[in-house]
């Protein structure tokens, strides 16, 4: 699945989804670097803070080559801008949803 490094259950691959379509709502592409921790898990789905490049969507094929070599030039300053933690919450309907991040 675009913009995961390893192979997920279908529950977090779910997750991903929900992430990816925030991201394509802002004309990104999210690639994942790690997961940070404070899981939710539910019957269908399992969800889990992470960090990552949201990288517009013009600049995702040069991205996505460095990242997948997971090459040093992923920390390169061209894409500073761009790391972003991806952080869930649920809303009032106990749906998931997706806030990116900078800290």
């Amino acid at each position: 699945m675009l913009g995961l490094r390893t192979r997920e259950n279908i529950k977090f691959i779910k997750y991903w989804q929900i992430v990816q379509s925030k991201a394509e709502e802002l004309n990104c592409i999210y690639f994942i670097e790690s997961g940070d921790g404070r899981e939710y898990f539910g019957d269908e789905i399992e969800a889990e803070d992470v960090s990552g490049w949201l990288i517009p969507e013009e600049k995702a094929d040069k991205f996505k080559q460095i990242w997948e070599e997971w090459s040093d030039e992923v920390y390169d300053d061209e894409w500073d801008e761009y790391y972003l933690f991806a952080e869930w919450e649920t809303d009032e309907d106990n749906n998931l949803t997706i806030n990116f991040n900078r800290y």
